[in-house]
């Protein structure tokens, strides 16, 4: 088991600190363990399992990006 600190955190999930605290106090994201006075650290593991869990995009299932409409529009 190895803790993850807070930017490492960021990190793997490219999400913002203040999403990682709503989503953790709403218990959608792993639970962060107190290391010392000022200092938090998730379980790798945990974080590991949580991006899993996450649905995987469009491009990943289809092989290619969807195109928004907006793009594929005809220029004037």
């Amino acid at each position: 088991m190895q803790l993850l600190r807070t930017k490492q955190v960021l990190a793997m999930t490219g999400l913002s600190r203040m999403t990682i605290y709503r989503l953790e106090r709403a218990g959608l994201f792993p639970a962060r363990r107190k290391l010392g006075k000022n200092s938090v650290g998730w379980v790798d593991e945990d974080i590991s399992s949580w991006i899993s869990s996450r649905p995987v995009g469009l491009a990943d299932v289809r092989g290619h990006a969807p195109q928004l409409p907006l793009f594929n529009a005809p220029r004037r």
